[in-house]
């Protein structure tokens, strides 16, 4: 068969097998397309390929369409397609199941044998054959394409993103491998299918490994709870034999999901390089495209130059006799004067009309095209996005339900002018353009020297064409051999373009020279007058076409009726005069016919055109990231960390074991029976070794305290509390020596006995115990909690020496029993071991650089919203000792994202802590954020007070936690994100705290005990104790 390149088919849509199918052999005669496009529909696509296979003539087939099938199954066509140029497989949409079953009939060996022949191609150049390969465990077919870019030398496009591709390591290195010794590929698809694919697979892992940590967790907890014994101190012995395997399974997970970050970053690695690799080809192609363009066109470097040199004739004759046509036009020598534009109304045919355009030579007649736009350059006036068609909704598609129809299926015409009338009705806030009809004509001409460079594209020539032909059939005729030959220039540059395939820049740097100088022209033209309008039409006259055009209804004009002769809309007509003297111009219509004759496409001309096959929208798209291996690490974790927050965490273990309450009572208890209104109690937690900490914030805190203290399973409980009693009675004697004499000391401390090894320190669980001890020491004395308060805070800080002073205050009372606001105590970090009691020796400290916002220098999102700029201004304006002006000077602020300040607030107020969050890390960030959201976000800082800590290195505990770089600290940094992604999504959706039963049971407890105290207040009110009684210890279990 004789190849036609231009001729494409598509063949095999809704095919069907007869009983006797009719397919045979090729004759020999006819023709062979150049692209095909089959529809594997009844397996049309097996049957028409075979034949093609077992053809022995050359069938001239460049590029090859595949619909509804797998590419696999071509493989025993796959010869034939080793001398096609572009071949493209779409498969049925399906899903990972069935791809994967036509893979495995396939076999995996047939697969491979098809990449091997397909290799050995010298023609192919486009190949995509996408959401067909399968990647994994399952089958290796990305190693298959790099195997196949390493012997093929000729595909430079090349696609074969899958949204069942799972992406391994050994796969993208072969992939990558590829590339060192392969030039040509200049356009690699990116994988986004795949990538999310592995993406969601990542999460699915994750997701598994996390629960199998889980379950050995709670395993070891058993052990553990079941070997408890408080006679035996050898008790742990046996669990923590017994504990080892599981131990074992918890690595293994842990280290599983290090190696899947690592691999997955050494895939964005790879994936980086290959990308770099795919612009390099390009880049090296570009530069060789370039290089034999330019040796192209050094060849044609005459031709060029002249075709400049009628190009600059263009330009000048262009200019010469647009400026005479504008000369005899302000002589009232040429037709007459154009009415303004913004009173030009083009035609009736530009708006509705009850029957349906007439076709002339294949497309709907227009008036206006026809006597207009003889060069085709406007869109058609019928052009709208409905689709053409003989109803009478053939202009606005469904919208036409707004007219009314009569009772034959037409619109009403009186309904219509009144629809029309109210559409037309906006052009009131229209903007007018300049009066001076050769406005737009003359910056068309100032454009020939400012983008010379475009003068002979076929845009400027139409939009030129169209201006012209508004001013005159004179102007027109004048121009029409110019725009001519203009066109013919810009067609053969064109045609050079295409045969030495140089971009257009190299040509027009060329032919172009150096631009166009119209300010030498303008010298040797004549100097045109100012334009004056003339009778053509008054202003007067203007204005009323404007009122009819806005909104008046349909009627005949003066004349008889509107231009053109039909039975229009007479308003609608446009400009009389002029439609009247163009339709008898014999002039204009010679000029008409002979320019549709010969130029109907756009100042193209036809013979010039060369043919081109027209090659598909690619619907796969090629844009890689920039920041290709930080997005891609970044989302593997983020993928990970959704995993990890769909499962469950694991309270502390120590929230199922007793906990004692240690009373300490100050001697002189003569204050307690005051009534003040309101009761601040510090509410502090910390481990037996932070106890030098304690004793240092209790010697600044005068009032109530109370702490959880954390016992590890390898400290001794009497030890620990002689160690307690005598940090507090330290403190007692320095507060003794402060206050003078009068001592207002009371603390209560709750031992916390862990019974897991090395288990975190569970922190929030340690606070809510402090919290809830808080409120019974409240109602000791009281049976309410409505002037409880608390100052919840950690156990290295200590307070300013006005700090309990201002909390205890009526104006402390009103804002906050009263008007329930959240009060900031802005929290400084010291330096060295020295703490400023003051405000100005803060202030000193601050500026000789010993003193800082805590952690703002490393961490600024946790104390930065305090605004400390604001807060010196503020507490330099107060008097050191009048706590009213603190409060006075109070300012508000909003919470941010990882605000954690320290806090006084109401008791009841005071959310419980969510006691998953143990050891380091987010733990007061998740407390701050549920008060936000209780309180809308809304805080108030109290200046001219503080608390600070000295600075401390961070504990044992976090650097085997989070401190050095392992498979162990990544997943707990991995969890511990993931636990915090949970929490706030379970705070958006308006959920609680998660607590312990052994929490939710002392708080329910707490609240019994207010409910009975409010019921019987008399006989649950206890007595004030009796001064002067010493101290009072007592070990209590709950």
């Amino acid at each position: 068969p004789q190849p036609v390149p231009a001729l494409a088919m598509t063949i095999g849509s809704g095919y069907s097998h007869s009983s006797d199918p009719a397919w045979s052999s090729p004759s020999g005669f006819g023709f062979s397309p150049g692209t095909l496009t089959i529809f594997n529909d009844n397996s049309f696509v097996v049957d028409a390929m075979y034949i093609l296979s077992s053809c022995d003539y050359e069938n001239g087939l460049k590029k090859l369409t595949v619909h509804n099938m797998h590419y696999s199954q071509l493989l025993a066509t796959a010869p034939m397609l080793t001398s096609l140029e572009s071949f493209l497989v779409y498969p049925t949409s399906s899903s990972y199941s069935a791809t994967l079953s036509i893979q495995r009939s396939m076999g995996v060996p047939r697969v491979a044998a098809f990449w091997s022949i397909l290799a050995e191609s010298k023609t192919l150049r486009d190949l995509h054959l996408p959401d067909q390969l399968v990647g994994g465990n399952d089958s290796d077919e990305l190693a298959m394409v790099g195997r196949f870019l390493k012997t093929n030398r000729s595909v430079r496009s090349i696609g074969f993103d899958s949204p069942f591709l799972l992406l391994k390591v050994e796969d993208v290195k072969v992939l990558r491998s590829a590339f060192y010794g392969n030039k040509k590929v200049t356009d690699l698809e990116y994988p986004s299918k795949a990538r999310k694919f592995t993406m969601d697979q990542i999460g699915e892992e994750t997701k598994k490994l996390w629960n199998e940590v889980a379950l050995c967790k709670r395993e070891i907890k058993k052990l553990f709870q079941r070997a408890y014994s408080k006679y035996n101190s050898r008790w742990r012995d046996g669990p923590n034999r017994q504990k080892l395997p599981w131990v074992e399974r918890i690595r293994v997970a842990k280290r599983r999901i290090g190696q899947i970050q690592r691999d997955q970053k050494k895939i964005a690695t790879l994936l980086e390089e290959i990308k770099q690799c795919v612009r390099a080809n390009k880049m090296a192609q570009r530069l060789q495209d370039e290089t034999k363009a330019n040796e192209r066109l050094v060849r044609r470097e005459g031709q060029l130059e002249q075709l400049g040199e009628k190009k600059k004739k263009f330009a000048t004759n262009l200019v010469t006799k647009l400026n005479k046509a504008k000369l005899r036009g302000r002589q009232q020598k040429s037709a007459k004067t154009q009415l303004p534009r913004s009173t030009y109304y083009k035609s009736s045919n530009m708006w509705p009309s009850n029957t349906p355009p007439k076709k002339r030579n294949g497309n709907p007649h227009s008036y206006y095209n026809y006597y207009n736009d003889p060069y085709c350059t406007r869109p058609y006036w019928w052009y709208y996005p409905t689709s053409y068609n003989d109803t009478n909704d053939w202009m606005y598609g469904s919208d036409a339900s707004i007219y009314e129809m009569d009772d034959d299926g037409h619109r009403d015409s009186d309904t219509d002018d009144a629809a029309l009338g109210g559409m037309l009705s906006d052009v009131d806030g229209m903007t007018c353009e300049p009066d001076d009809p050769w406005s737009n004509v003359d910056a068309l001409v100032q454009q020939v020297e400012s983008d010379y460079g475009a003068v002979l594209s076929p845009e400027y020539i139409a939009l030129l064409h169209e201006e012209c032909s508004e001013l005159g059939p004179d102007v027109v005729e004048n121009i029409r051999g110019t725009l001519d030959d203009g066109a013919a220039v810009s067609s053969k540059l064109d045609e050079i373009g295409e045969k030495t395939d140089a971009p257009p820049e190299m040509i027009g740097n060329i032919v172009d020279g150096g631009g166009f100088d119209l300010a030498a022209m303008d010298i040797a033209l004549a100097d045109i007058p100012e334009y004056e309008p003339g009778d053509s039409i008054d202003s007067d006259d203007a204005g009323d076409v404007v009122d009819m055009y806005a909104g008046a209804g349909p009627r005949d004009l003066d004349d008889g009726g509107p231009s053109f002769g039909s039975s229009r809309h007479a308003v609608l007509a446009g400009a009389r005069r002029r439609a009247r003297a163009r339709k008898s111009s014999r002039l204009m219509r010679r000029v008409r016919e002979d320019t549709n004759r010969r130029l109907q496409m756009g100042y193209r001309r036809v013979d010039l055109i060369t043919g081109k096959l027209q090659e598909d929208e690619k619907p796969y798209g090629n844009m890689w990231p920039r920041d290709l291996v930080e997005s891609w690490v970044e989302e593997t974790q983020a993928q990970q960390i959704k995993a990890i927050a769909k499962c469950n965490f694991d309270l502390p273990a120590v929230s199922t074991q007793p906990i004692y309450l240690l009373k300490q009572f100050s001697p002189d208890n003569s204050y307690l029976s005051s009534q003040n209104e309101i009761d601040v109690v510090l509410v502090t937690q910390c481990s037996l070794d932070r106890l030098p900490n304690l004793r240092a914030q209790l010697t600044h805190w005068t009032g109530k305290t109370s702490v959880a203290i954390y016992l590890k399973p390898s400290e001794c409980r009497v030890d620990a509390q002689l160690k307690i009693f005598s940090a507090i009675e330290e403190a007692r004697n320095n507060v003794v020596q402060m206050c003078d004499g009068h001592v207002r000391f009371d603390v209560a401390v709750t031992l916390v006995e862990g019974c897991i090894d090395d288990e975190p320190y569970p922190i929030n669980y340690l606070r809510n115990v402090a919290l809830l001890e808080a409120r019974r020491q409240h109602l000791r004395l009281n049976t309410s909690l409505d002037k409880s308060a608390v100052l919840l805070v950690d156990v290295d800080f200590r307070p300013s020496n006005h700090l309990f002073k201002a909390l205890h205050s009526r104006y402390a009372a009103r804002r906050i029993l009263s008007e329930r606001q959240v009060v900031v105590c802005p929290a400084f970090e010291s330096l060295n071991e020295t703490c400023a009691n003051y405000v100005s020796e803060l202030k000193k400290l601050v500026d000789g650089g010993q003193a800082e916002g805590f952690h703002l220098s490393h961490f600024p999102q946790g104390h930065g919203p305090t605004q400390f700029d604001l807060f010196w201004e503020k507490s330099m304006q107060c008097n050191g000792r009048d706590v009213s002006e603190f409060w006075q000077r109070a300012y508000h602020i909003k919470h941010e994202n990882l605000f954690e300040p320290y806090i006084a607030m109401a008791s009841t107020d005071a959310p419980l802590y969510d006691e998953r969050f143990q050891g380091y890390g987010l733990n007061k960030v998740s407390h701050l954020a549920t008060i936000a959201s209780q309180r809308g976000g809304d805080f108030t800082v109290l200046p001219g007070v503080f608390l600070v800590a000295p600075a401390h290195e961070r504990s044992e505990s976090w650097a085997k936690r989070y401190g050095t770089r392992s498979d162990e600290t990544d997943f707990n940094r991995l969890a511990l994100k993931g636990l915090y992604y949970n929490f706030t999504q379970n705070l958006e959706s308006g959920g609680e705290s998660v607590i312990s039963d052994n929490t939710r049971s002392q708080n329910d407890l707490l609240w019994e005990q207010i409910k009975r105290m409010n019921e019987k207040p008399d006989e649950c009110n206890p007595a004030p104790t009796q001064p002067g009684t010493g101290l009072k210890e007592a070990v209590l279990c709950y």
